[in-house]
């Protein structure tokens, strides 16, 4: 399992995420984090 950086929408905040998720709630701020992943080739 591979982790990935995000900025948390709500409130800025940096967030570590696993790459086989598909949503995520900040430990912040509480709001969701909705994951859309780009597929290359």
């Amino acid at each position: 399992m591979k982790f990935v950086q995000a900025t948390c929408p709500g409130c800025g905040a940096s967030l570590e995420l696993a790459d086989h998720l598909q949503s995520a709630t900040c430990p912040n701020c509480g709001s969701k984090v909705l994951i859309e992943w780009e597929i290359s080739k």
